[in-house]
């Protein structure tokens, strides 16, 4: 674990050199702000201009934004969409709601761990590599967070990075580029807490709720989806919501959040109990989620239930995507081809998937090198679907 301080640069070169673009292909102007945001440098102030619809979008400067015809979208290529916990958090913005105490801050840090180790998250999500952490712990100080870490682990990771004092607004986000720049491992990036990281001046003026924290978030939000990494940002939950509400009511600002945001994660738990309820939702996961979660001695949050019920990788998906649920079964060469195995390694990787979705129930192996798929196991993906799947049972069976 490294502790990140942010010092001034030495040199007017070093700083321009720090201040990174959110998007190389989009210019971005910058001067030197003495404002009194209490910014330990100077921040580069970015141009923003809004079309006639008011989205705030970086436009070039003196240019119009780029159009692309749908044909063109169609054939473009993009990167892959990362997941950061196969099925529970990809890449872009995502917002995590509690009220106070509730565990948010212990579960961010859970995840945060498991991430920089590349090992099992929640106790049931696998991960397949590890990967560059930055926590931003706004409310805590170091004995605090030294306190925590070593009661969930006894190694603790040096690609985990952590700061206790962050400029706030624009200033906020030109730090976080110019650390993504010097820390190219990092895809990850918490900020615990929002209320400390947004800007002082939030409240002020004649900006609607929806419109300030839209504007505020969807910085973020870009950067995010320009560097694929995930950014995950802590607020607080409002009022409480009746059964058959909404649950995403209950993050404060909801309505410009979950305008910016990508992913909106909510934690409830009553007092004084041990298991919480973890509710997510977004525009890449398939359905909203609800889990059930236990906080253990020294493991932090976990998942309830067995792992192979709650959540399918990515890679999983795919190849369930591929074998057919009724005959003719699907063989082994028609699941290599369909994904791309040729080499080697890549089929002995296929096979592999192969065996633990049949010991999983995922699967029926119908003779050698042969599998129908369980007609059950197309939608599932989480331990309680509340979206519109049509798949009311998420349970996994063994057919046969």
């Amino acid at each position: 674990m490294t502790v990140l301080q942010t010092t001034a640069p030495s040199t007017v070169a070093d700083r321009d050199g720090a201040i990174a673009q959110v998007n190389q292909n989009t210019p971005i102007i910058s001067r030197a702000d003495a404002g009194g945001n209490g910014a330990p440098f100077p921040v580069g102030q970015l141009q923003q201009v809004r079309s006639a619809g008011g989205n705030g979008g970086q436009f070039p400067v003196g240019g119009i934004p780029k159009l692309w015809t749908a044909g063109e979208l169609g054939q473009a290529s993009f990167p892959p969409l990362r997941w950061l916990i196969p099925g529970l958090l990809p890449s872009g913005l995502t917002v995590l709601a509690g009220k106070s105490k509730v565990g948010k801050s212990w579960l961010a840090l859970s995840c945060a761990l498991a991430v920089a180790h590349g090992k099992m998250a929640l106790g049931a999500i696998e991960l397949t590599e590890p990967a560059g952490v930055l926590l931003l712990a706004l409310e805590d100080c170091e004995e605090t967070l030294q306190e925590r870490l070593r009661e969930l682990e006894d190694v603790l990771p040096d690609n985990l990075h952590c700061s206790f004092e962050w400029p706030r607004g624009e200033a906020g986000v030109t730090a976080l580029i110019t650390t993504l720049d010097a820390h190219s491992d990092i895809r990850l990036v918490i900020i615990d807490v929002w209320a400390k990281f947004r800007s002082p001046r939030h409240g002020r003026g004649k900006a609607d709720p929806y419109t300030e924290a839209y504007d505020e978030l969807s910085p973020l939000q870009r950067l995010a989806a320009n560097r694929n990494i995930a950014i995950v940002i802590l607020t607080h939950a409002g009022k409480y919501i009746p059964p058959g509400g909404d649950w995403m009511d209950q993050v404060l600002g909801s309505v410009g959040i979950a305008g910016a945001a990508d992913t909106i994660a909510l934690l409830t738990r009553k007092r004084g109990e041990q298991r919480a309820q973890f509710m997510v939702g977004g525009r890449r996961l398939r359905d909203n989620i609800e889990l059930d979660l236990d906080r253990g001695d020294r493991s932090g949050w976990q998942i309830v239930g067995d792992a192979t019920e709650v959540f399918l990788s990515e890679e999983r998906y795919r190849l369930l995507a591929v074998v057919r649920e009724e005959p003719p079964v699907t063989t082994m060469t028609e699941i290599y081809d369909a994904l791309q195995a040729v080499s080697q390694s890549e089929k002995s990787a296929v096979r592999k998937l192969v065996f633990k979705c049949a010991e999983a129930g995922l699967l029926t192996r119908i003779g050698t090198g042969k599998y129908l798929k369980h007609k059950n196991s197309s939608n599932t993906g989480n331990s309680r679907s509340t979206g519109n799947s049509g798949n009311n049972s998420s349970r996994f069976t063994i057919c046969g």
